[in-house]
């Protein structure tokens, strides 16, 4: 884990083209439990839940996540919006500091969840690395809530027609609303929040995405 000193400049993370298409794939420390679906999933309702399996580290050994994903309250080391591209990304650090480990002790692969996401991104090692750097968690994540998925949602033409008042006394009753089945960036299970903040270690290898 590096010490970063006084000298303060302006990188942008680097874009490779190797990523998890499908983070949840390959994942071995979760087994997902699905609730078959009698529809397209509603937005915002998972339909799943996820079991964590025993971590890659001692039980005992403390975790500790790279500065550049460490929560806080100042100024944020990192400027990262997971709703624009990802070339936008600023890193006020050291050249390079992207390319460190992203914990200590190293893993070759995390999780994290979040309690709008149905399901968890998986981080993995890229390339010939041994261990999960900080641009592979930026990039994976990144990626993940790119992906698009079928969900059903109000049809754009109740939108259009009801104003604020008459379309929430609509929704509330059944049956009234007219939906259809839409393709959707994952990234719109976090409500709007996109700024990330940080990483929230809970247990084991998993951490929770913090984002406002």
């Amino acid at each position: 884990m590096s010490v970063y000193g006084s000298p303060q400049l302006t990188t942008t993370v680097p874009v490779r083209r190797h990523y998890v298409s499908d983070p949840d794939a390959s994942y071995t420390g979760y087994i997902r439990e699905y609730v078959a679906p009698l529809s397209s999933p509603v937005l915002g309702k998972p339909r799943h839940r996820h079991i964590p399996l025993p971590s890659q580290t001692e039980s005992d050994t403390p975790m500790i996540i790279h500065p550049l994903l460490r929560p806080s309250r100042g100024e944020k080391i990192m400027e990262l919006d997971f709703a624009r591209s990802l070339s936008s990304v600023r890193v006020l650090g050291h050249e390079g500091c992207v390319n460190e480990v992203a914990t200590s002790p190293p893993l070759p692969s995390l999780a994290i969840v979040h309690p709008k996401l149905p399901w968890p991104i998986v981080i993995q090692r890229s390339g010939d690395r041994e261990w999960v750097t900080v641009a592979d968690v930026v990039e994976t994540v990144w990626h993940a809530l790119q992906i698009r998925d079928l969900m059903t949602s109000p049809s754009p033409s109740l939108l259009e027609t009801q104003d604020d008042a008459s379309y929430a006394s609509c929704r509330s009753m059944v049956g009234r609303v007219e939906r259809r089945v839409v393709h959707e960036p994952r990234l719109v299970y976090l409500k709007g929040k996109t700024r990330f903040m940080g990483l929230r270690a809970i247990q084991g290898d998993t951490w929770e995405l913090l984002v406002v």
